[in-house]
């Protein structure tokens, strides 16, 4: 005879392990998919809707942004560009960013394809 008690043990410690990790996976994939959704949303926002894009970018700027940076913005970049903007308002100061919108919109009404980021203090001369 075997002695089941042994085995049955670790049953139980893996049924609870198991179950954990189907709670965990749960939630991973609702989280994924609001994610997946608010991607959506921005991929089909990001250049049709100007409230939308006030509202993104007046989350990085303190105070409030020109309308024409605003319009300029959201008409000529590419979503690949605006949401890089997006990015780097996140992770610099709100006043630097502004100063960024701006040179970005100065760029784009001179009509300068900037290279490299030492260009862009080039722009205010």
């Amino acid at each position: 005879m075997h002695d089941v008690l042994c085995v049955m043990a670790l049953n139980v410690i893996n049924e609870k392990i198991y179950a954990i990790m189907w709670f965990w996976f749960v939630m991973l994939f609702f989280v994924s998919l609001i994610n997946l959704v608010w991607r959506m949303i921005t991929i089909l926002m990001h250049s049709r809707s100007p409230a939308f894009n006030r509202y993104i970018l007046s989350k990085n700027i303190k105070g409030r942004l020109n309308t024409l940076a605003e319009t300029t913005v959201t008409d000529n970049l590419a979503y690949k560009d605006w949401i890089f903007l997006r990015y780097l308002g996140k992770n610099v100061d709100g006043l630097l960013f502004k100063e960024i919108v701006n040179e970005v919109t100065d760029g784009i009404h001179k009509n300068i394809s900037v290279k490299s980021p030492d260009e862009l203090f080039k722009l205010r001369e």
